[in-house]
């Protein structure tokens, strides 16, 4: 079995048993062994991160902890700020529904105000993942 990991440090529980491993971005742990009825548990850090595309490095998908961020916008906008320190543009969003906090992020200091919340929380909203950012304004 392979279990994917992105950031620093993971946790693997197996029937109780701890495994903690660093990590880089997109690497593996591979675990071989005889499942029978197996607990497992993973824990990944949740740290807000700004990943380039390969080929265009100002141009960055905003990431919590393995989840990818989605920018509720139908357009691609500049928004401005350090991309190595994503919390120059964005900052939590404490946004209530009922008596759940809903998780996600907004934009800060931008010329035009933005919500992000993880890709896979989207229904039917139009979205944008990857955004130009200057760290001039």
């Amino acid at each position: 079995m392979n279990i994917g990991i992105m950031g620093d440090k993971v946790i693997l529980d197996i029937n109780g048993e701890k495994k903690i491993t660093e990590a880089t971005p997109s690497s593996l742990i591979n675990i071989k062994r005889r499942w029978d009825n197996d607990r497992i548990t993973l824990k990944l850090p949740k740290k807000l991160s700004a990943v380039p595309l390969p080929d265009a490095p100002k141009k960055v998908a905003f990431m919590d902890g393995p989840f990818v961020l989605a920018g509720l916008i139908d357009k691609e906008i500049k928004l401005y700020g350090d991309a190595g320190n994503p919390t120059s543009i964005l900052e939590p969003d404490n946004v209530r529904e009922w008596d759940v906090w809903l998780s996600g992020y907004k934009t800060k200091n931008q010329e035009q105000n933005i919500r992000f919340k993880p890709l896979y929380e989207i229904k039917d909203e139009t979205y944008t993942v990857y955004f130009p950012v200057d760290e001039g304004k």
